[in-house]
């Protein structure tokens, strides 16, 4: 459950800003890019390398296929993203409310706060969650090939 407090000033709500400001920057990066038709490496098109899981043991690492997960959530093809990578909607979805709902505390100068018991269980649960796909997907999924 997210609650909000009054901020005793600016300061400390600044970061909901920055965290709103940095969701339009990866939408922004997503929208541009285009999904990688093997379900992982659309990274690439940003300059960056090779999963190095993938090139020393043609098996994925947990976040193989989450850019090209969460860049084929935003282009609509929701089949591909959840094929990609299971979490990349997940997070992103995640990451979409927390941001809004953030910009909107920082312009009521309110301070968003989610820091609950219940909420930080469902987030280890989500983190062991991501952690076991990881594993599984390592250990089963062997024909993954270096972009």
């Amino acid at each position: 459950m997210i609650r909000f407090s009054g901020a005793k000033n600016r300061w400390q709500i600044v970061g909901q800003l920055l965290a709103f400001l940095a969701w339009i920057g990866v939408t922004a990066v997503a929208l541009a890019l285009r999904p990688s038709s093997s379900g992982h490496g659309t990274h690439t098109q940003l300059g960056m390398p090779p999963c190095g899981s993938v090139v020393l043991f043609g098996r994925p690492c947990p976040g193989c296929g989450l850019t090209t997960s969460v860049s084929s959530t935003l282009h609509g093809n929701l089949a591909f993203a959840f094929k990609s990578n299971v979490f990349g909607p997940i997070f992103y979805g995640m990451f979409t409310v927390l941001a809004l709902v953030g910009f909107v505390a920082w312009l009521k100068k309110k301070r968003m706060d989610i820091g609950t018991k219940a909420m930080n269980a469902a987030l280890l649960v989500l983190l062991a969650a991501y952690i076991a796909y990881g594993a599984v997907r390592f250990l089963l999924v062997s024909n993954y090939k270096p972009y």
